[in-house]
Protein backbone atom coordinates (compact mmCIF):
# COMPACT_ATOMS: atom_id res chain seq x y z
CA UNK A 1 0.00 0.00 0.00
CA UNK A 2 2.81 2.38 0.88
CA UNK A 3 4.57 1.48 -2.33
CA UNK A 4 1.44 2.24 -4.37
CA UNK A 5 1.09 5.66 -2.68
CA UNK A 6 4.76 6.45 -3.35
CA UNK A 7 4.36 5.54 -7.03
CA UNK A 8 1.28 7.74 -7.33
CA UNK A 9 3.02 10.59 -5.52
CA UNK A 10 6.10 10.39 -7.73
CA UNK A 11 3.88 10.22 -10.83
CA UNK A 12 1.97 13.30 -9.66
CA UNK A 13 5.18 15.24 -8.99
CA UNK A 14 6.54 14.23 -12.39
CA UNK A 15 3.35 15.36 -14.14
CA UNK A 16 3.44 18.69 -12.31
CA UNK A 17 7.04 19.33 -13.39
CA UNK A 18 6.37 18.26 -16.96
CA UNK A 19 3.25 20.40 -17.10
CA UNK A 20 5.07 23.44 -15.75
CA UNK A 21 7.96 22.92 -18.15
CA UNK A 22 5.72 22.53 -21.21
CA UNK A 23 3.53 25.54 -20.52
CA UNK A 24 3.82 27.96 -23.41
CA UNK A 25 5.39 31.28 -22.54
CA UNK A 26 3.68 34.56 -23.24
CA UNK A 27 3.82 35.28 -26.93
CA UNK A 28 6.23 38.02 -27.84
CA UNK A 29 5.35 40.85 -30.16
CA UNK A 30 5.93 39.99 -33.81
CA UNK A 31 9.20 41.00 -35.42
CA UNK A 32 8.58 43.61 -38.11
CA UNK A 33 10.87 44.15 -41.08
CA UNK A 34 10.75 46.59 -43.95
CA UNK A 35 12.15 45.45 -47.29
CA UNK A 36 12.54 47.99 -50.06
CA UNK A 37 12.68 46.56 -53.54
CA UNK A 38 14.28 47.99 -56.66
CA UNK A 39 11.12 47.23 -58.63
CA UNK A 40 7.86 49.17 -58.97
CA UNK A 41 4.79 47.70 -57.31
CA UNK A 42 3.29 46.53 -60.63
CA UNK A 43 6.25 44.36 -61.64
CA UNK A 44 6.61 40.62 -61.20
CA UNK A 45 9.82 41.17 -59.23
CA UNK A 46 7.91 43.19 -56.63
CA UNK A 47 5.05 40.71 -56.53
CA UNK A 48 7.46 37.82 -55.98
CA UNK A 49 8.90 39.57 -52.91
CA UNK A 50 5.34 40.15 -51.64
CA UNK A 51 4.64 36.44 -52.17
CA UNK A 52 7.79 35.60 -50.19
CA UNK A 53 6.76 37.96 -47.37
CA UNK A 54 3.32 36.33 -47.20
CA UNK A 55 4.89 32.85 -47.11
CA UNK A 56 7.27 33.87 -44.31
CA UNK A 57 4.38 35.36 -42.32
CA UNK A 58 2.41 32.13 -42.71
CA UNK A 59 5.35 29.82 -41.91
CA UNK A 60 6.27 31.85 -38.81
CA UNK A 61 2.66 31.91 -37.58
CA UNK A 62 2.70 35.70 -37.74
CA UNK A 63 5.84 36.09 -35.63
CA UNK A 64 7.74 37.69 -38.54
CA UNK A 65 5.96 40.37 -40.53
CA UNK A 66 7.67 41.73 -43.63
CA UNK A 67 6.45 44.98 -45.15
CA UNK A 68 7.46 45.14 -48.81
CA UNK A 69 8.10 48.63 -50.18
CA UNK A 70 8.31 49.50 -53.90
CA UNK A 71 11.20 51.29 -55.58
CA UNK A 72 11.79 54.79 -54.24
CA UNK A 73 9.55 54.41 -51.18
CA UNK A 74 12.30 55.40 -48.73
CA UNK A 75 15.49 55.83 -50.76
CA UNK A 76 16.34 55.80 -54.48
CA UNK A 77 16.94 52.34 -55.91
CA UNK A 78 20.71 52.74 -56.22
CA UNK A 79 20.95 53.57 -52.51
CA UNK A 80 19.17 50.48 -51.15
CA UNK A 81 22.41 48.75 -50.04
CA UNK A 82 23.49 51.91 -48.18
CA UNK A 83 20.03 52.24 -46.61
CA UNK A 84 20.28 48.69 -45.26
CA UNK A 85 23.77 49.44 -43.95
CA UNK A 86 22.53 52.59 -42.17
CA UNK A 87 19.45 50.84 -40.75
CA UNK A 88 16.87 52.87 -42.66
CA UNK A 89 15.35 49.56 -43.81
CA UNK A 90 15.99 46.09 -42.46
CA UNK A 91 16.50 44.46 -45.86
CA UNK A 92 16.65 45.25 -49.54
CA UNK A 93 15.73 43.35 -52.67
CA UNK A 94 17.87 44.98 -55.31
CA UNK A 95 20.26 44.21 -58.12
CA UNK A 96 23.82 43.16 -57.40
CA UNK A 97 25.16 45.72 -59.88
CA UNK A 98 24.44 48.43 -57.31
CA UNK A 99 27.06 46.83 -55.06
CA UNK A 100 29.86 47.19 -57.62
CA UNK A 101 32.42 49.60 -56.20
CA UNK A 102 30.83 49.48 -52.73
CA UNK A 103 31.68 45.92 -51.77
CA UNK A 104 34.67 43.76 -52.75
CA UNK A 105 32.44 41.02 -54.16
CA UNK A 106 29.89 43.36 -55.72
CA UNK A 107 31.29 43.11 -59.23
CA UNK A 108 31.65 39.35 -58.91
CA UNK A 109 27.96 38.79 -58.20
CA UNK A 110 26.77 41.68 -60.36
CA UNK A 111 28.38 40.38 -63.54
CA UNK A 112 27.66 36.67 -64.08
CA UNK A 113 30.04 34.65 -66.18
CA UNK A 114 29.61 34.78 -69.93
CA UNK A 115 28.53 31.80 -71.96
CA UNK A 116 25.56 30.74 -69.92
CA UNK A 117 23.34 30.91 -72.95
CA UNK A 118 19.99 32.61 -73.40
CA UNK A 119 18.13 29.56 -72.07
CA UNK A 120 19.83 30.06 -68.68
CA UNK A 121 19.07 33.76 -68.65
CA UNK A 122 22.54 35.07 -67.83
CA UNK A 123 23.85 35.66 -71.34
CA UNK A 124 24.77 39.33 -71.58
Amino acid sequence: MVRKKMCLLSLLVTLIFVGAWCTPSASAAPIKMRVQTAAPNVSLSYKSVVWLADAVREMSNGRLEIEVLPAGAIVPTARIPSAVDKGLVEAGATYAQYLAGKHMAGALFGAPSAGGGSDVGIDQ
